[in-house]
């Protein structure tokens, strides 16, 4: 595995990795768009759990439509090592019920 020092990286360096990780991740068909890949990690989690299909990223209500034509609206954040009481990493809400 590659080791990169990133203390020693410039801010342009460090963003220039960055997007070059995004598109690589892209291309493996991991996150759908340029955004922090969080949100795209989660829905490609829940989309192959529930074996539904990805709405397209315009779709802004819903996320994933479940076989049985659940529409699911995913959401999530990153949790460091803090302990917290706050919400779950990944939430899952159906819509339109």
């Amino acid at each position: 595995m590659l080791e990169v020092n990133l203390k020693e990286q410039s801010p342009a360096e460090l963003l220039g990795l960055s997007r070059r990780i995004l598109a690589e991740l892209r291309e493996r068909g991991v996150v759908r768009t340029g955004n922090a890949p969080a949100g795209d990690y989660a829905e490609l989690l829940v989309q192959q759990a529930t074996k539904g299909t990805l709405a397209d990223n315009s779709k802004a209500s819903w996320d994933i439509e479940t076989p049985d034509g659940l529409h699911l609206q995913v959401k999530a954040r990153v949790v460091t090592g803090e302990r917290t009481r706050r919400a779950p990493a990944i939430c899952i809400s159906r819509m339109g019920l």
